[in-house]
């Protein structure tokens, strides 16, 4: 019992550390805060605002998120038929050159 109890606050630890960094706060403090206090430190820990530098990190995220959807499309290439990946230029078969958009 005593085990389980220990575990489940060493996963309360690692949560509030998550949720610390994911809103542009030390996760140490994330941690620390939430093994003293529990599901308690993780409601504030999820209602404490987002820092700027948490805000830059979303964005980036973001941004590379897209990046690899769009990196994942295909385009059919009108000289030999090949799938080749939405962002080349040059058909790697043909060398056909595809026109910018």
């Amino acid at each position: 019992m005593i085990l389980i109890q220990i575990l489940i606050w060493c996963a309360l630890g690692y949560a509030g550390g998550w949720i610390a960094s994911r809103k542009g706060y030390s996760p140490r403090m994330g941690v620390i805060v939430a093994i003293l206090f529990g599901p308690i430190a993780l409601v504030v820990c999820a209602l404490l605002p987002m820092t700027e530098a948490g805000r830059e990190q979303a964005e980036i995220e973001r941004q590379i998120s897209q990046e690899g959807i769009h990196q994942n499309r295909l385009k059919r290439c009108p000289n030999c038929g090949r799938d080749v990946a939405f962002t080349c230029r040059v058909c790697p078969r043909c060398e056909h050159r595809f026109v910018p958009a």
